[in-house]
């Protein structure tokens, strides 16, 4: 109980609480996960996933990325360890699914980038087509602006930023730096065909188009190794299915009987 004598000091202390709290500015909770994330974690490595987060459009920070990640972690983790406290069994399997949770983001920007990268090189062969047909008449400066109006997606979002730094930085660097972005081994090589004609005056027509050429023959080439790869991997799937089926139905069954035969003795 408070009696009256310490009433002005507690009156006093609430009333310099209140104001430290307006004067004082509390982070948010994304400042709280993003200084969770940045803990611990190597600047380098944050810098490289900030990168590849923002070349897919991800629109999260590589620290908040990161500490989703923890925040999973520690959830299955939780989850596992008050199942196994509760007796439960199962809860071995959360931690054993806590590998796989680690490797999960990792797996799944991976996919997204070799689709992005499928993306740009499946359309690579046509952009180089038009960027050379415009040329003939106005330039390459001004062909890849036209060009970068005329696509939409993946490589038009790309071409829309490259056409948006060819007026800050010029074309050389410009064209470079959307090779850097793109990740792409055609893309780099088209950068350094552009950087020779804007140095040398060179005519590169005929370059791009042989490159043009040589980019859809290893598109048809990848095309037709996975034609036949696809029986084999049909071949595996039935072998595949059983192995499953056994280890869900079978397995279990097998070890119900054996303990039923334990309890008979």
């Amino acid at each position: 109980m408070i009696t009256e004598i310490e009433y002005p000091a507690v009156l006093t202390g609430a009333a310099a609480l209140a104001w430290c709290l307006r004067r004082v500015k509390l982070p948010g909770a994304l400042q709280v996960l993003e200084m969770a994330g940045r803990y611990g974690a190597p600047g380098e490595e944050l810098k490289s996933l900030g990168k590849r987060l923002e070349a897919l459009r991800i629109p999260l920070s590589a620290e908040l990325a990161t500490a989703g990640k923890r925040s999973g972690m520690l959830l299955i983790f939780f989850a596992g360890a008050v199942l196994l406290a509760g007796g439960q069994k199962g809860g071995a399997l959360f931690l054993l699914a806590l590998p796989m949770a680690a490797k999960a983001p990792e797996i799944a920007l991976s996919f997204l980038e070799k689709r992005r990268k499928e993306a740009i090189q499946a359309a690579f062969p046509l952009v180089v087509e038009q960027v050379k047909v415009y040329a003939g008449a106005v330039g390459y400066y001004d062909a890849i602006k036209v060009v970068a109006r005329s696509w939409h997606g993946v490589l038009g979002r790309e071409l829309a930023l490259l056409s948006a730094e060819m007026e800050l930085v010029g074309l050389i660097e410009a064209v470079d730096n959307f090779a850097r972005r793109c990740n792409v081994a055609e893309m780099k090589d088209f950068a350094r065909i552009i950087s020779v004609e804007q140095t040398t005056g060179a005519d590169i027509s005929e370059i791009l188009s042989n490159y043009s050429k040589v980019s859809r023959q290893r598109k048809a080439s990848k095309i037709k190794r996975w034609i036949k790869i696809q029986p084999v991997l049909m071949s595996l799937l039935p072998g595949v299915l059983i192995v499953i089926f056994i280890m869900m139905f079978i397995i279990p069954m097998v070890g119900t009987i054996i303990n039923q035969l334990n309890a008979i003795k």
